[in-house]
């Protein structure tokens, strides 16, 4: 009855599971993340993530798929147009990695981004131009490399300028994981350069370590993202600043403090001497701007600040 699930479709069906589970868990802890915590510049590490699931599923599991149903040749040229369309994904969300990583840094220049976008993309075509040549190869072939080398460099550069902000608090195992799983993305694609990549199933488990080292990498951030506070951060950890931070008016004030203390709309409203529905409005328009959905998020959130 299971005469088609041979080793190659089992482990290929294996690795798909364990990509989609960490896409799908990697997702669902990122947005959550950009609602509760905020970091600096988050969303570009959201944007990186997303760009890298992008790719993995257009231009890694696609031709793996293609491969294994569809004949040799139709799969070469289907597979060929859709690495040439997913491509960009994976440069995009590296460049996107790349500026976030410079904004962690205290005052960055602003000519930082793109003289080390400049540099690594100088950097990876000197390399690339080392590289043996390979007769009668596709254009999407021959740009493998090149690609594979810009994001090996662009990890790299990241890793490093990480040490920066980070280097007060990489003895907590939480800040080395997540420079070592950051830099372990880069690494992965070196093995296409190696002996590695002529094992019968060297494609299946570099989809696996592609998906694994980018969601681990961005979980691990953010659950480290609370380095220890500086003594600023400390100070401003009031309600004036929270209500600075988010331009509550203060009327809103009044509205949060009371949601924080547990009270209902129609008792605000009584406290106030407004009318309920002018107790709603205040409240949409702070749910707004503090992008929170009910009065139990505002309230977590509120005394989340304070801590």
């Amino acid at each position: 009855m299971l005469a088609w699930l041979d080793l190659p479709t089992a482990l290929l069906l294996l690795s798909l599971t364990f990509c989609t589970s960490l896409t799908v868990g990697g997702l669902l802890l990122l947005f959550r993340a950009s609602k509760d915590r905020r970091p600096n510049n988050f969303q570009s590490l959201q944007y990186f993530l997303i760009c890298m699931y992008v790719f993995g599923y257009y231009g890694l599991w696609s031709q793996l798929i293609l491969a294994r149903y569809l004949p040799l040749e139709t799969a070469q040229n289907v597979s060929g147009v859709v690495a040439v369309l997913a491509t960009p994904f994976l440069l995009i969300g590296e460049v996107m990695l790349l500026g976030w990583a410079i904004s962690q840094l205290k005052q960055p220049p602003r000519w930082l981004f793109m003289a080390s976008l400049a540099f690594i993309i100088g950097l990876a075509s000197v390399c690339y131009s080392l590289i043996p040549a390979q007769p009668h190869a596709s254009v999407t072939a021959m740009a493998r490399p090149l690609v594979s080398l810009m994001t090996v460099f662009i990890t790299a550069l990241v890793a490093v300028i990480l040490i920066t902000p980070f280097s007060n608090n990489l003895n907590q195992p939480r800040a080395r994981g997540f420079l070592a799983l950051i830099a372990l993305s880069g690494v992965i694609h070196l093995s296409q350069f190696s002996q590695l990549a002529d094992m019968a199933y060297f494609e299946t488990l570099f989809a696996f370590a592609f998906f694994f080292s980018n969601t681990a990498a961005v979980l691990v951030y953010i659950y480290s993202a609370d380095f220890k506070p500086t003594d600023s951060a400390k100070r401003s950890a009031s309600p004036s600043a929270f209500f600075s931070a988010h331009q509550i008016s203060p009327r809103e004030i009044d509205i949060v403090k009371a949601i924080a203390a547990g009270k209902t709309n129609q008792q605000i409203a009584d406290q106030l001497h407004i009318s309920l529905q002018t107790v709603k409005d205040h409240c949409s328009r702070i749910y707004q701007k503090v992008q929170v959905r009910n009065h139990t998020q505002l309230a977590n959130l509120f005394r989340d600040s304070l801590r």
